[in-house]
């Protein structure tokens, strides 16, 4: 049975003895079971329906759009991240997945290291040089450094160069791997000998604008005019990595703590 539809009527329908059961498209029916089995054949009542749940659904995604509701959002959906459960299980499908495709694991860890960094740091640096990064062979491997221009090598060393990744549970040995590597590329300048390769801790700069501290920028114009061979690292934050305290000596200039590894080191 088909219900001309005038208007979209309540969807809240009679109940009574005398009146009979009304359905959404206004037919009045005598009993509730009769009413159910109209609702299931009448397409006036079913196209109301649909009208009803579209103008509520209209208005829910009008109101998710206030900036208030897309704050709640996002901090819910944050705070649903980082659920133990949700954690767990993220790991257990990576650990699954680098087992299971160990060569497609191994080009993404490659592609990871010879990809470009954009730290605000590295941009600010590379502004003022106008410096690329090239691989540097260390034996046989290659190290990507950061700028380089003849026989003067420059890294800048943020925070995972010297700290472990809090939440970097399954991959508990990146820090140690990245130590490692910067030794090996350390080596490799100290072997060459006519190198000089400069490093710059995170401290070197201004956290909240990328920018090279004044002070700090002067020291590495002065050492990039007359290229001293050698490992020079600055940043107190050098005094701490296992391959400064092995190889390197301590050299205190007047801005701050450098520490200083040149071929006599070794």
């Amino acid at each position: 049975m088909y219900c001309v539809i005038n208007n979209i009527r309540s969807n809240m329908p009679r109940k009574s003895k005398q009146d009979g059961w009304q359905a959404r498209c206004g037919a009045v029916l005598q009993t509730w079971r009769s009413r159910e089995q109209h609702f299931k054949t009448c397409e006036g009542c079913e196209e109301i329906k649909r009208e009803n749940i579209k103008q509520k659904m209209d208005k829910l995604n009008e109101d998710n759009l206030a900036p208030e509701r897309k704050k709640i959002f996002s901090d819910t959906a944050r705070k649903t991240s980082q659920r133990s459960e949700l954690l767990a299980q993220r790991a257990a499908n990576l650990k699954k997945w680098r087992e299971e495709n160990p060569e497609k694991f191994a080009k993404c860890t490659e592609a990871a290291w010879k990809s470009p960094k954009r730290s605000r740091m590295e941009m600010w640096l590379r502004e003022q040089l106008g410096w690329k990064a090239e691989r540097i062979r260390c034996g046989e491997v290659q190290k990507q450094v950061d700028f380089v221009k003849e026989k003067v090598w420059i890294e800048v060393d943020g925070y995972y160069h010297f700290f472990e990744h809090k939440s970097n549970t399954q991959n508990q040995y990146r820090l140690s791997t990245v130590q490692a590597r910067d030794q090996m590329l350390n080596e490799e300048c100290l072997k060459r000998g006519d190198v000089m390769l400069l490093r710059l801790s995170m401290e070197c700069f201004k956290s909240s604008s990328g920018e090279m501290k004044t002070e700090i920028w002067d020291w590495v114009q002065a050492m990039l005019r007359s290229p001293i061979p050698g490992v020079w690292c600055l940043g107190k934050l050098y005094e701490s990595v296992p391959w400064a305290n092995a190889t390197c000596s301590i050299l205190k200039l007047p801005t701050l703590p450098t520490t200083s590894c040149s071929q006599m080191a070794l």
